[in-house]
């Protein structure tokens, strides 16, 4: 049974000592100035566990235990997804939600810099004094558990409650784990129970895995694809690009029908130039967009495809908006991965392959 709230609430401690020391409410608690060799660890009274930190202040990741104690306790799905796959929690993301599980310390005002972690039992119901004192210690903003609270504070980055959206459960997914020089088409994905198909039919295929990444090992100058029928025209897709330092191009074909017949959406550069992000309506370009400077690097090329609209992020920006095709194979429903070889062109890595 819990305490009384008047034996919770004593005096003779600093506020972080006395919040880890309420182990009938949290299951984690965590100040960011002990980070320390990639953790932080958790200062409840008898715990030995931690968060695995990566990147620098402003730009930490953070990641917890992946136990069951952990996943039931995240009701606000920003450590796992509703799948309970573990996902990263970003620094951005802690600072810029309002997580009823998940109560975070930053400051004020810009840059909003972490100062506590913490993460609530599973099934604990705070009282109202529990709240208060919860809004009052952690900084958080009058408006955090959707209530005006008399002891939260003014935060530069809120105006009211911004709740959490869970991040959506891939349909297919695939990370490419296997042994080196596996052909894409006899490799098992992660999530779906897909089976890739090769543009370049057995006993030629070009899609092959090498240290636990998608890469064609091309023979001539030409397009190659990877796709199977995901059932849907629509789709919503991704994949984590590493692009070397030369020209390079790949990203994804879309509505494929044939060897001619299909869309293609990529991320292109030319050497010493800017990355732009093109669709193709087969060998035929439709849109160009400048997507920035070159960076040698992992990002994320994500397509979004409804009827005739397609929209293309790059590392999180929205870099097309909404191009509108003139409606050819609206009813194909394979898509995949497209690179394309070019003898002077360097190879682009494919990794975390989604549809959601």
């Amino acid at each position: 049974m819990r305490k009384a709230v008047v034996q919770r609430f004593i005096t003779g401690f600093s506020l972080s000592q006395y919040w880890a020391r309420q182990i009938d409410l949290l299951l984690f608690f965590g100040e960011t100035k002990k980070i320390t060799g990639g953790r932080l660890y958790n200062q409840m009274k008898g715990s030995t566990d931690w968060l695995t930190v990566t990147g620098a202040v402003g730009s930490y990741t953070f990641q917890c235990p992946n136990t069951a104690t952990y996943i039931a306790a995240d009701t606000d799905y920003i450590w796992f997804k509703t799948d309970t796959t573990q996902r990263t929690a970003t620094e951005a993301e802690l600072v810029g939600y309002d997580f009823p599980r998940t109560p975070v310390k930053y400051d004020d005002a810009a840059p909003y810099s972490i100062r506590w972690i913490a993460i609530l039992k599973t099934g604990v119901t705070l009282t109202a004094s529990e709240l208060n004192k919860l809004h009052q210690s952690f900084y958080l903003h009058t408006l955090w558990s959707g209530v005006l609270n008399a002891y939260g504070h003014i935060k530069g980055n809120k105006l009211g409650q911004t709740l959490w959206t869970p991040e959506p459960v891939a349909t297919y997914y695939d990370t490419f784990t296997d042994v080196n020089n596996t052909k894409l088409v006899n490799h098992v994905p992660d999530v779906g129970g897909f089976t890739w198909i090769d543009s370049t039919a057995t006993p030629n295929e070009k899609w092959l895995i090498s240290s636990n990444k998608a890469l064609i090992t091309p023979a001539a100058n030409a397009h190659y694809h990877a796709y199977f029928d995901t059932g849907s025209a629509d789709v919503d897709i991704s994949v984590d690009l590493t692009v070397p330092d030369g020209a390079y191009q790949g990203g994804f074909v879309i509505r494929r029908s044939g060897d001619s017949n299909f869309w293609r959406v990529a991320i292109r550069r030319a050497a010493a130039e800017n990355v732009f992000a093109k669709i193709y309506k087969y060998t035929t370009e439709v849109q160009s967009t400048d997507a920035g400077a070159h960076a040698v690097g992992t990002k994320t090329l994500r397509c979004v495809v409804v009827g005739n609209n397609f929209t293309v992020y790059w590392d999180g920006n929205k870099i097309i908006d909404s191009y509108v095709s003139d409606g050819s194979w609206n009813t194909e429903k394979k898509h995949g991965l497209a690179g394309y070889y070019y003898s002077t062109w360097l190879q682009i890595n494919y990794d975390e392959f989604k549809i959601v």
